[in-house]
């Protein structure tokens, strides 16, 4: 902008930054929500319909299943957490983006926490994956997660949770 120095420049883009992470953020949530309630065979409000009905039918497609346990909480003895959705055979996490769902991977932060999850949930033998939702076209696609690539993550997850209660001085 006119007269504005280098300082409020990276200012205002910081700011701008922030508030569109907020809400991306809000959006997620929010879709999140409404995919939970259809599962959960509550209503869902015409906004909402599509991204269900997209997901229901990614998830129905890939798997063959149509009955989901949502946003179940667990806890360990070292660690706790809420898998959003899960059946005896699979374990998977919702998550949202704005890029085109045909190109999405799998992070490592991703085989850590869905091993994490099926570790504590006790469903060793669980299919993991995460269901990627665009927040803009509702289109969705389901990635599964490698069998190898869990061992890995579980084992990641594993060595920074006895790093993190070393550091803190926390005990079981």
């Amino acid at each position: 902008m006119e007269e504005e120095t280098e300082k409020e420049y990276l200012d205002r883009i910081r700011a701008d930054a922030q508030e569109q992470a907020r809400k991306a953020a809000e959006r997620g949530t929010q879709i999140h929500s409404w995919v939970q309630e259809g599962f959960e065979s509550k209503a869902i409000p015409p906004e909402g319909q599509e991204f269900f009905t997209s997901a229901y039918l990614a998830l129905s497609q890939a798997t063959k299943v149509n009955s989901w346990i949502c946003e179940k909480s667990f806890a360990t003895e070292k660690y706790g957490g809420k898998c959003d959705l899960h059946n005896d055979k699979y374990l998977l996490d919702i998550k949202t983006t704005d890029k085109q769902v045909d190109d999405l991977k799998l992070w490592e932060s991703h085989y850590m926490q869905l091993a994490a999850y099926r570790f504590g949930l006790d469903v060793p033998e669980a299919k993991c994956g995460i269901l990627w939702i665009n927040s803009v076209t509702a289109e969705s696609r389901l990635v599964w997660a490698e069998e190898d690539e869990l061992d890995k993550g579980w084992k990641m997850f594993s060595a920074l949770l006895d790093y993190f209660y070393a550091k803190t001085g926390l005990e079981v």
